[in-house]
C-alpha cells in the first residue's frame, strides 16, 4: 500500500549536506503525494508549517554535554518525551537523516524502531565508525591525523577523525544503542559494501541510493561562461578552476592538499582559484603565491555561476560519502579532479567525468590539473558525459521513488517482525 504521511528526522532544516538532502526530498515527497514533516533539533528562521523543532527551551545549550555524555537522558527530556509520544497512527513510518550531531538521543531513537517502521540514510561514517563522521585512521597514522588539527579545531579536547577518550565513550554507548531501522540507505556504493561489511545492521536491508539534485533543474546551468565570468568579474582570458565548500577549512575538505598541488603548477601557467566557502577571503589573504578569488555563492544561482565560470572544479575531499560539489560541478558540465576515496571517485568512475589522482599525490593532482587545462576538448567531452551522468542517476523523481519503495519496504518488513530483538 503506498506510504501516506512519513517523518523525516535530522539536525537541522537550513545547510547543506545532510541538512540539505532531508530539506529537498520534503517538497519531493509531497509531490509524489506524502504528507511529510520534518522534526529538528534546534529552531530556525522561516521554518514552514511542516517544519518543527523538538528540543524544549534552551536544550540546544546542552549540546556541550552531550558531546561528552552522550548516555545522559536528562540532557534531552523534551525530545524524548515527544518521541516517546510517537505512534504509528501519526506516521507510517519515520526516516532518519544525520542524528549524529548531539541533538538527539540513541536510547529514545533504538526505542522508536521498535515501535514503528524506520529508514536511517547514512550521511557520513558515524554509524560505520561507532561515532567518527569522518574516520581517516585507515588512511594516516595517529601522529599525522592529530597535526591536521588547526584553527578552532586546535581549541577542542577531541577530533572527528581518529581515536581519543570521547570517541571511546560514544561507541560504548553506540555499542548497546544504535539505532536499529528496517532499511539503511547509503548514497554511495562504496559506504553500502563497507557498512554490510560491519554487520551494524544485521537485519536491515541495506541498499544504495545517490542523492537527487534539484540543482539540475536551474537554467543557470546552462549560463554561458563569458556571461558567468561577466558576473564575477574575471576576465575571458583568465585560466580558473573551483573550489567550493562550506566548511573549507574543515581539514578533511582538502584545502591545504589543493593549494599544494596549485603550487607546483609553475606560475606563468598557474590557474586563479575561485573559491567559496567560510573563510575564502582570509584564506585568499594568508596564500598570497597563489590567485584566489574569494566567492560568495549563497544560492543556486551564485552557485551556478561560480562552476560556470571555472574550467574545471577541484574536490580534493580527504574523506567523503559522496559530495554535491562534484555532482554540481558536473550538472553544470564542469569535470572535477578528485583523489581515489570514497564517493568523489566513484562519481568520476574511471576517468570518464574528469581526473582520479592517487590518494593524497599532489604531483599527479597538479598534473592532472595542467592537463585538462591544456584540453579544452576533453574537458567539454568529460563535462557533458557528466551532465548526462547526474541527469540519470540524480533525477529527483527517481530518488523519491526509490525512497518510497523503501518507506513500503520498511512497512512490510515491521509487520512480519514488529518487536525485534537485537
Amino acid at each position: 500500500m503506498p506510504i501516506q504521511k512519513a517523518l523525516l528526522l535530522n539536525y537541522s532544516y537550513q545547510g547543506g549536506g545532510a541538512a540539505r538532502t532531508a530539506h529537498e526530498l520534503l517538497p519531493a515527497l509531497a509531490a509524489a503525494g506524502v504528507e511529510a514533516a520534518l522534526w529538528i533539533g534546534t529552531a530556525e528562521v522561516g521554518m514552514p508549517g511542516n517544519v518543527r523543532c523538538i528540543s524544549g527551551p534552551g536544550e540546544q545549550f546542552y549540546r556541550p554535554m552531550r558531546r561528552v555524555f552522550p548516555a545522559w537522558q536528562w540532557l534531552y527530556q523534551a525530545q524524548n518525551k515527544r518521541l516517546a509520544n510517537l505512534r504509528r497512527g501519526d506516521f507510517e513510518v519515520v526516516h532518519f537523516h544525520t542524528i549524529s550531531q548531539h541533538w538527539v538521543s540513541m536510547q529514545s531513537l533504538y526505542k522508536l524502531c521498535r515501535r514503528m517502521p524506520a529508514v536511517w540514510t547514512q550521511h557520513d561514517e558515524w554509524a560505520l565508525s561507532l561515532g567518527l563522521e569522518c574516520d581517516m585512521r585507515e588512511l594516516f597514522p595517529p601522529a599525522q591525523l592529530r597535526a591536521l588539527r588547526f584553527g578552532r579545531e586546535r581549541l577542542s579536547l577531541w577530533s572527528r577523525y581518529h581515536d581519543h577518550w570521547r570517541y571511546r565513550l560514544r561507541r560504548k554507548m553506540l555499542e548497546r544503542w544504535l539505532p536499529q531501522p528496517q532499511v539503511v540507505i547509503c548514497p554511495a556504493e562504496h559506504l553500502t559494501r563497507r557498512l554490510l561489511a560491519t554487520g551494524r545492521f544485521p537485519k536491515a536491508k541495506v541498499v544504495t541510493i545517490i542523492h537527487g539534485l534539484p540543482f539540475l533543474d536551474h537554467p543557470d546551468t546552462l549560463l554561458p561562461q563569458t556571461e558567468a565570468r561577466r558576473r564575477l568579474g574575471i576576465s575571458p582570458e583568465v585560466r580558473a578552476v573551483a573550489l567550493v565548500a562550506g566548511e573549507v577549512t574543515a581539514p578533511h575538505k582538502g584545502l591545504a592538499y589543493a593549494l599544494e598541488a596549485l603550487r607546483q603548477i609553475p606560475p606563468a601557467s598557474r590557474p586563479c582559484l575561485l573559491l567559496a566557502g567560510t573563510g575564502a577571503a582570509e584564506i585568499a589573504h594568508q596564500n598570497p603565491d597563489v590567485h584566489i578569488v574569494p566567492v560568495a555563492a549563497a544560492d543556486d544561482t551564485a552557485l551556478a555561476c561560480l562552476y560556470r565560470a571555472a574550467d574545471l572544479t577541484l574536490v580534493p575531499s580527504l574523506v567523503e560519502s559522496l559530495s554535491y560539489v562534484a555532482l554540481e560541478s558536473l550538472a553544470c558540465r564542469r569535470p572535477v579532479v578528485v583523489f581515489r576515496i570514497g564517493g568523489p571517485a566513484e562519481i568520476v568512475g574511471d576517468d570518464e567525468r574528469g581526473l582520479v589522482a592517487e590518494a593524497f599525490d599532489t604531483r599527479q593532482y597538479a598534473r592532472h590539473i595542467e592537463s585538462l587545462l591544456a584540453d579544452a576538448a576533453r574537458r567539454e567531452n568529460l563535462g557533458e558525459m557528466g551532465r548526462k551522468w547526474v541527469e540519470v542517476h540524480c533525477a529527483m523523481a527517481g530518488q523519491t521513488a526509490k525512497t518510497l519503495a523503501c518507506y513500503e519496504e520498511a512497512v512490510e518488513s515491521f509487520q512480519t517482525n514488529p518487536s525485534r530483538e537485537h
